[in-house]
């Protein structure tokens, strides 16, 4: 069994106050840039050390003028950067809408341009928008901010296009911080290595998985049904990837997480699962159940995680599950059962 060595093993939580614009149909209500200090002052007091921003580039600029920035619209992360340094928490920075790109089609007005099919105009908007960043907080140290560049490239998407396009921001970013850590995410949703990008960069590479296998137990009711679909079990809970139907447990979870930690060990990479979760609609004893094996798997090989998310559908408050005996925490509903587990690991 290989370990990840070269990063602290992060653990923590992804906090969703810029994830996405106000006509957003996934926003809900919630005015994008609320970050809340009480949020990070929780996640330090229960022993984690560490946040995931997912940002929305819609919430500071547009489709039409994605190099317009308004630059008061961004004091919301300047002020979570405060909060983590106040609580000693570390950032990782990710654009999870990019010009030219999104995994959601949450947004209203598509992408008016393709960053994958070399389309000059959703690339020069993109790495505008991440050396805006890089220069606004250049003298935050590496050791307490990493870049998440661009949020889970779909499988149709080809492995060589994003190295390059990963390979040229990183060298953008860095000719304004050169020490800044540059996480770059797995291929096909996550889920697989980077491989085209095991050439980007000397040192300071982070990649990010993901931890949301099997998704026929994850994602279970996401749809908004769950009509005729198998009520999820665990251990040997089935899912099906292309010609190949998977059984995933306890051994299945540590071969996945041991091809990671290796190429961190040949490599000189750090590995994070930087998002992974349960939705509410799976039985509260499996989702318990999996977490339980996932959590053993990840640490066992050294590798850090952030829950996807504190709060809502899928995070340890106010998730809304109807089989939780959820005890009150500052006025939210807390998932105590869960909020243990995760702090045994």
């Amino acid at each position: 069994m290989f370990k990840q060595n070269v990063i602290p093993r992060y653990r923590g939580f992804n906090l969703l106050g810029m994830f996405c614009s106000n006509d957003s149909k996934i926003n809900r209500g919630r005015a994008p840039g609320y970050f809340i200090e009480e949020d990070f002052k929780m996640i330090a007091d229960w022993g984690f050390d560490f946040v995931r921003l997912p940002l929305s580039y819609r919430v500071w600029s547009s489709a039409e003028q994605p190099l317009v920035i308004n630059k008061e619209k961004l004091a919301p992360l300047d002020m979570a950067l405060e909060y983590a340094d106040k609580y000693n928490l570390h950032v990782s920075i990710n654009m999870h809408r990019v010009p030219g790109y999104c995994i959601n089609d949450d947004e209203p007005i598509p992408e008016p341009f393709s960053l994958w099919n070399n389309d000059k105009q959703a690339y020069d908007a993109l790495e505008f928008q991440w050396k805006t960043l890089a220069e606004r907080y250049k003298n935050v140290p590496s050791s307490r901010l990493d870049f998440d560049l661009i949020n889970e490239p779909q499988y149709n998407v080809l492995n060589a296009r994003q190295a390059v396009i990963q390979h040229k921001l990183t060298k953008a970013i860095r000719t304004i911080s050169p020490d800044r850590t540059i996480t770059i995410n797995g291929t096909h949703t996550g889920t697989m290595l980077p491989t085209e990008s095991l050439h980007i960069g000397d040192e300071n590479i982070v990649y990010s998985l993901r931890g949301y296998a099997p998704q026929s137990l994850t994602h279970y009711g996401i749809s908004g049904t769950t009509e005729g679909t198998p009520i999820p079990t665990w251990p040997n809970s089935k899912q099906v990837i292309g010609c190949a139907n998977i059984n995933w447990d306890r051994a299945k979870m540590d071969q996945y997480h041991d091809m990671w930690a290796a190429a961190s060990n040949i490599y000189n990479r750090g590995v994070i699962c930087n998002e992974l979760g349960c939705f509410n609609k799976t039985p509260h004893d499996v989702v318990l159940a999996w977490y339980e094996d996932e959590m053993a798997s990840l640490k066992e090989h050294n590798i850090g995680y952030a829950v996807w998310n504190l709060r809502g559908a899928f995070g340890i408050m106010d998730s809304g599950r109807a089989d939780v005996d959820y005890v009150d925490h500052n006025g939210h509903k807390l998932d105590k059962k869960l909020l243990e587990l995760l702090q045994r690991y």
